[in-house]
């Protein structure tokens, strides 16, 4: 490609030529001549710059016209899923009725139909759960309500004063029974067949006092002594002896016991509390140390003396006695006081002792 400058009307137009032929070279003489053909495309070039020219223009065209068609694209695309995102949001946050309205055929739309039958399913399953929640909680409010219908009345043996203010005295003097009232309780505990848990009622004590009650008597036997807290395990509860598991009419409160159970690395013990006068009448422990050194008859007074109660004091004081079993009348009454005790050697070098306490009536 080659330009010359071509003068017109005394203005140079630059013109631009094509080689289009060429052939051999031709000799005549000294001279030598070549043939050549060349074409103008001055007019090609122009339009090429044009087009040059004219490129930013499209190009800033096509942008301006692309970006709201990607913009809208993309919305199209993106608000099904945003739906969808929303959709699984509120079903997560309990609203199991929630579903997606979306129409077409594509993917998204079918994505959104199996949404659909999902929560639904999911609704369906929360029903039935809320339902047998809800059967559950009746049942247990039922049960709780003849729980809280307790099997026993509220004590309150004596009268207040005038004033209606309750004496220390008047107070303690509520939680002594009659003779023939701790017959009755015995009689009707050592019957038990089951037992029927309930809260406590005015004039018993609380789950507290039994469990610093039974943690005093096992000193006072000699056989525990005061630890931390966390050395042992301790659990109570409060029920009343029945021959059957239905409750029949309502007792008197002293009728129920608690039953406190303590465990440690030397000691497991259960002691069977009075519900009314905060006494043990019964104790099962077992002993893997080395053996009490008081000996049985000394052991069960002192059990019927923290039992709030007296030895008889005629000669006939020692029912019985031998090497487990030991048993002491009571003091102008039909009952008396049992210990049971027996070692166990296991292969000659562990053991324990089991040692049982109870009242009973002739």
């Amino acid at each position: 490609l080659s330009f010359s400058f071509v003068q017109i009307d005394e203005v140079y137009t630059k013109i631009y030529l094509l080689p289009l032929t060429s052939c051999n070279y031709i000799r005549q003489g000294e001279n030598t001549m070549y043939l050549t053909t060349q074409t103008d495309i001055s007019s090609v070039i122009d339009t090429q710059k044009k087009m040059i020219d004219y490129f930013p223009k499209i190009y800033i065209v096509i942008i301006c016209i692309s970006f709201p068609v990607i913009f809208l694209l993309t919305d199209l695309i993106t608000t099904p899923i945003k739906k969808v995102r929303r959709a699984a949001k509120r079903i997560a946050g309990g609203r199991y009725n929630e579903r997606i309205s979306i129409k077409g055929k594509d993917e998204i739309s079918e994505l959104a139909h199996d949404f659909n039958q999902m929560a639904e399913q999911i609704e369906e399953k929360m029903v039935e759960l809320s339902d047998a929640a809800r059967q559950k909680e009746d049942f247990a409010a039922n049960f709780a309500r003849v729980e809280m219908e307790s099997p026993v009345r509220t004590w309150d043996s004596l009268e207040n004063d005038k004033a209606g203010v309750v004496s220390e005295e008047i107070a303690s003097e509520r939680k002594v029974l009659k003779i023939k009232q701790i017959e009755d309780v015995i009689k009707c505990w050592n019957s038990r067949n089951s037992l029927i848990l309930h809260e406590p009622v005015a004039g018993q004590i609380s789950m507290e006092e039994a469990i610093k009650a039974g943690e005093k008597w096992l000193i006072e036997m000699g056989i525990g002594e005061e630890k931390d807290a966390a050395a042992y395990t301790i659990n109570a509860e409060l029920g009343i002896g029945v021959q059957t598991e239905e409750a029949g009419e309502q007792l008197e409160a002293y009728y129920s016991f608690w039953k406190v159970k303590y465990s440690s690395q030397p000691i497991s013990a259960i002691r069977y509390l009075n519900a009314v006068t905060g006494k043990v009448w019964g104790a099962e422990i077992t002993l893997y140390e080395e053996p009490q050194e008081k000996q049985p008859d000394d052991r069960l007074q002192l059990f019927v003396e923290l039992a709030g109660l007296k030895v008889s004091d005629d000669d006939s004081v020692v029912i019985d006695s031998g090497e487990t079993q030991t048993e002491i009348a009571i003091k102008d009454s039909q009952l008396y006081a049992q210990e049971l005790s027996y070692e166990m050697v296991i292969q000659s070098e562990n053991g324990y002792e089991y040692i049982a306490y109870q009242l009973l009536v002739k």
